[in-house]
């Protein structure tokens, strides 16, 4: 198998290109349909011999897309872990792309546990209209039995990956800079897949 290394984003096919170009600002549809698309992308490149660099792959894709390659990242690790059969369900219309994938750490890509741990917290949270209950670490935590907040370790873990994904493609700050923090984000990237560390993702 052979290494494409300088993969771009000319190297995408039109169709392709168009399709991430025309999802435009479309919020949770498009994050998943990103997800699909980089996913049909290393099938093709598996079944042609190939290996395409996740990074190459994700900042191609990124240049269409008009987001940062941290985010397709972000939208190919949900995508490859949330059974489309869950995230397309029109039972969680309602729910947006960071909910679904702040359920991964318990569910990996179990379609039934995702349904199962969905339909407990919708018929909680029905009757409650709590931000705790919404957040991301609201479900987290409600789901998997916690009580309150999770430690203040991960909690701030999570908020320094959170303003780090921010600050690498906030374009007022300066480049230098700006690629650390996204060198930053693919170090921990890597440890995060190295140690199986699932639950200290954002």
């Amino acid at each position: 198998m052979r290494v494409w290394h300088n993969f771009g984003a000319s190297n995408i096919p039109s169709d392709i290109q168009d399709e991430l170009q025309s999802l435009g600002d479309r919020d949770t549809d498009g994050a998943w349909r990103t997800g699909e698309i980089v996913i049909e992308m290393f099938k093709w490149a598996s079944a042609e011999k190939i290996e395409i660099p996740k990074m190459r792959m994700y900042k191609a894709v990124a240049i269409w897309r008009k987001k940062s390659s941290e985010t397709v990242r972000t939208y190919h690790y949900a995508a490859s872990k949330v059974p489309p059969s869950v995230y397309r369900d029109v039972q969680y219309q309602m729910l947006g792309f960071a909910q679904f994938k702040s359920l991964v750490p318990l569910c990996s890509t179990d379609a039934n546990k995702y349904h199962a741990y969905l339909q407990r917290w919708l018929e909680y949270a029905s009757g409650l209209g709590s931000p705790e209950v919404t957040s991301v670490d609201g479900i987290r935590g409600w789901l998997a039995g916690e009580k309150g907040l999770p430690p203040p370790s991960l909690a701030r873990h999570r908020r320094v990956l959170i303003a780090a994904e921010r600050l690498a493609i906030d374009m007022l700050v300066p480049e230098p800079l700006r690629l650390i923090y996204a060198g930053l984000l693919r170090a921990i990237e890597l440890a995060l897949d190295k140690f199986g560390l699932e639950e200290w993702r954002v």
